[in-house]
């Protein structure tokens, strides 16, 4: 090798610098993105699957309604519906913008 330790050891030590700060500072932070977006995905999954059964209910819901048969069931489960949709929808904008803290956000498994 051409160059002797005396001459190398400036670029050793300033490799290894950025490798423990990467390894600090950079990680950490790729972690908690990371396991953000995946929250992201949940809740907008979860989100999408229940904009699907509303849109089904409503369907249903006229169809009753058409026919002449009882829809208070139906009225209770949209709204029901409904207000599932706002907190998933709240959920989603807060990890958008990163004003809660990942463990304030609680994905249910339905």
């Amino acid at each position: 090798f051409w160059l002797k330790f005396e001459e190398m050891w400036p670029w050793l030590f300033g490799i290894c610098c950025i490798a423990v700060f990467s390894y600090v500072v950079l990680v950490p932070r790729f972690r908690a993105w990371l396991a953000r977006k995946r929250k992201m995905d949940v809740v907008n999954t979860q989100y999408e699957q229940l904009r699907q059964v509303r849109s089904s209910v409503l369907y249903h819901f006229h169809w009753a309604k058409e026919r002449g048969e009882k829809v208070d069931a139906y009225e209770d489960h949209l709204v029901e519906l409904d207000d599932k949709l706002d907190d998933l929808r709240n959920q989603f904008q807060a990890l958008e913008k990163g004003d809660v803290s990942m463990s304030d956000v609680s994905v249910k498994a339905d």
